[in-house]
């Protein structure tokens, strides 16, 4: 019960930090985790296309985007729970190998930041929309089972919680090559609209 509550908090950190999909979505779906985030390095890319304020839900509910000097992502969300209001902080860093491009985020969880990391793949479109493509559960579930990774599968009553072990290095080496298509749900991309930006320095 406690490994199956865990499961959909987690997920549910991962709708904010992604804005990704409605909470019918998460209660369906596993989750992919890394012990690392998949960088120490944060590389400066797309600072200002993803800097803003982006659109959470139809609801109306938003989140702020805004990099520090360490190339590190500062995200705040502020939803609505329980008859008030509560302010999620996550902090997110992006990385590019080759021609694909990665973004690694984590959240904190009553005050403490939760140990394991989220990760996806993205890229713009002409019009600043992001699209984000969340890791296949499945798919890396079989890459732990081929040892092309190191890992732990978790199996849980209605969802399985995947934790990859492996060095930076090495998953980024995996996710970038040529089974990257596999590795992605691509037939489910999250697409989000960022409705303002941050007004430039006179």
């Amino acid at each position: 019960m406690q490994q199956t509550h865990t499961m959909k908090s987690n997920l549910h950190l991962l709708s904010l930090l992604l804005t990704l999909c409605s909470m019918l979505l998460l209660c369906q779906c596993s989750s992919v985790t890394t012990t690392h985030p998949l960088t120490s390095k944060p590389e400066s890319l797309d600072k200002e296309k993803f800097e803003g304020t982006w659109l959470v839900d139809g609801k109306g509910n938003t989140l702020q985007v805004k990099f520090d000097d360490s190339n590190t992502a500062q995200i705040a969300a502020l939803e609505w729970k329980r008859d008030h209001f509560e302010l999620e902080t996550m902090e997110m860093t992006l990385v590019k190998k080759g021609e694909h491009k990665f973004i690694s985020l984590r959240a904190k969880e009553k005050g403490q930041w939760m140990k394991n990391y989220f990760f996806a793949q993205y890229k713009f479109t002409e019009q600043g929309d992001l699209i984000a493509w969340i890791p296949d559960s499945k798919a890396f579930e079989n890459a732990i089972k081929e040892k092309l990774i190191q890992g732990k599968v978790e199996p849980g009553k209605y969802s399985t919680g995947i934790n990859i072990s492996s060095d930076a290095n090495s998953l980024l080496k995996l996710i970038s090559g040529s089974k990257n298509s596999e590795l992605f749900d691509s037939k489910n991309p999250i697409i989000l609209r960022k409705i303002a930006s941050p007004k430039k320095d006179k």
